[in-house]
């Protein structure tokens, strides 16, 4: 059974309407390929990371390619990790795409965690650069 999704309020519905409207903007302009979002991109970073990671597991997870029996020997190899087969192994394949999608989507969300994008310049490197 599917669990039902309430909103309480409209700003509860404020990132449903941000996705909205980027896939909109993305419909009308082919040539777009970034988001008017930082918060945005940085998800779309992340999850294009996670698909590395999962079409490389499916590419090289069974007999290797991207044929009908490389897809489905690799799926069926992901899904064995954890005791299942081919419709397990897709999912194991999505898990990297939505986790770390979703990572890059929350810390973003939260400022305290996203103090990493700041370059800290030691002493030496400070030096190095004023040299110029």
């Amino acid at each position: 059974m599917v669990k039902k999704v309430v909103y309480r309020s409209f700003k509860a519905l404020k990132p449903v309407k941000g996705v909205i409207s980027e896939a909109e903007a993305a419909l009308e302009d082919e040539k777009r390929t970034k988001s008017t979002d930082e918060r945005m991109n940085q998800a779309l970073i992340a999850a294009s990371a996670g698909s590395v990671v999962s079409l490389t597991g499916l590419y090289f997870g069974g007999v290797t390619g991207f044929s009908a029996i490389g897809l489905s020997s690799g799926a069926a190899a992901a899904g064995g990790l954890i005791g299942g087969g081919v419709a397990t192994g897709i999912a194991v394949l999505a898990t990297p795409v939505m986790a770390l999608g979703a990572g890059g989507y929350y810390c973003q969300q939260h400022p305290s965690l996203t103090a990493f994008h700041q370059p800290r310049l030691s002493g030496f490197h400070q030096f190095s650069v004023s040299g110029f």
